[in-house]
């Protein structure tokens, strides 16, 4: 995998609340330590966090491709996925696919899955708070959105786990 993909990814976590900017800064200084010859990117996130996470995620959006932008919202759906499963905590990872949707990442495939995310969301706040359906039933639901992205979590787990999510739910 190359560093731009892992850049992106981690650059896209503490945008939409998945990473903590602390995770990223120490995800960062691990692979600069590993590489030669480290990407500016990489020394910029370790050193200007504050600054560089979302500078560095919009410039590397803008120079990618289509298809490049899809891999990283891929991997961050089936890393939602599989801390759904570690944690049921549906709510965050809502907020979270929420957050995500309006990082606006042009992914024109992934459209229906937003589309059903929103859905699921308002089904589950109807459920929950005006009593019209069943939370557990909207929870399936979720659950089931977010399964058919875990190949992209298992096949990245080299790169991405949530051993790098230290932090906990309050970014």
């Amino acid at each position: 995998m190359n560093n731009k993909l892992q850049i992106k990814v981690y650059c896209l976590g503490p945008t939409i609340g998945f990473f903590s900017k602390n995770d990223v800064v120490h995800w960062a200084d691990k692979q600069i330590e590993k590489l030669d010859s480290p990407p500016c990117e990489l020394i910029d996130l370790s050193l200007y966090p504050d600054t560089t996470i979302n500078q560095t995620c919009a410039d590397m959006q803008f120079s990618c491709s289509h298809e490049e932008n899809e891999l990283p919202v891929k991997i961050i759906l089936g890393l939602l996925n599989l801390k759904l499963v570690q944690t049921q905590d549906y709510e965050e990872i809502l907020r979270c696919l929420r957050n995500l949707e309006e990082r606006d990442i042009p992914a024109k495939e992934l459209a229906s899955v937003f589309n059903e995310a929103d859905h699921i969301s308002e089904m589950r706040y109807l459920a929950k708070y005006e009593g019209y359906g069943n939370v557990s039933d909207c929870d399936k639901d979720i659950t089931r959105l977010l399964f058919k992205f875990n190949d992209f979590a298992n096949q990245n787990s080299k790169y991405f786990t949530l051993d790098d999510v230290k932090s906990d739910s309050s970014h």
